[in-house]
């Protein structure tokens, strides 16, 4: 028989002795007679005596129903011991150690993040900048051949040549020939001047943008940011 069903047998009869006991003491069912009467109620004291002992018997006095899984020790390396309470300090100290390392973990990956935004940012502004440096070069040159019949005297109707100035300007500011505040049209001739002299190219032209100074530029401009070393020849 299930224990289920023998637990609502006995509870029916506990409560069929106990309601006819109490009725019978309280003479609300006046036909029971003292001789039945009194084998009830001691019945009944010792249905509650058992019922007492058997719930005493089965109470769990022990507070401490907490059960850690073995796989949690498995998984944190934790060798499990008899004080549970030890254990879960154990965890409880491990937990704080991992949230301490992520956070650190999370710092550097964002110190990380940053750090690859800001090169992609002036690796960009680096191609940016040589792409600028490679286009006023151009410029120049087109100026030079098309529009000045190949030389650009630097000393000859200067007011009329500002896109020139303009163009070597920005050259020469890429090449660290000039500042920034030597923005006049002399200054920036006075630093092409020397950039030609110091390539040996001064004489009767150094005031002039020859053909053969352009590729001087370029090649000084890939010296200086790739320390590259190129030689300029003249084919004859």
């Amino acid at each position: 028989m299930k224990p289920d069903i023998l637990f609502w047998i006995f509870l029916t009869i506990f409560s069929i002795t106990a309601l006819i006991t109490l009725l019978g003491i309280t003479n609300v069912i006046a036909g029971i007679k003292e001789r039945y009467l009194t084998p009830l109620f001691t019945t009944l004291i010792l249905e509650v005596i058992g019922a007492m002992i058997l719930l005493f018997n089965t109470f769990d006095y022990n507070t401490s129903t907490t059960v850690i899984p073995s796989e949690f020790y498995t998984a944190a390396a934790v060798d499990s011991s008899a004080n549970i309470e030890k254990d879960i300090i154990t965890f409880t100290v491990l937990l704080e150690k991992g949230k301490k390392y992520d956070s650190i973990i999370l710092d550097y990956t964002q110190q990380i993040d940053a750090l690859q935004k800001k090169c992609n940012s002036a690796t960009l502004s680096k191609t940016n900048y040589e792409n600028e440096f490679y286009s006023k070069i151009t410029l120049l040159d087109q100026l030079r051949f098309s529009k000045y019949q190949k030389s650009i005297n630097l000393d000859y109707k200067i007011e009329s040549k500002d896109e020139v100035f303009t163009l070597l300007y920005d050259i020469l500011i890429s090449l660290e020939r000039i500042q920034p505040t030597q923005n006049s049209k002399q200054e920036i001739r006075d630093g092409f001047v020397r950039f030609k002299e110091d390539h040996s190219r001064n004489g009767l032209f150094s005031h002039n943008i020859l053909r053969q100074d352009i590729p001087l530029l370029v090649s000084e401009y890939l010296e200086k940011n790739y320390e590259l070393e190129f030689e300029i020849r003249t084919v004859k």
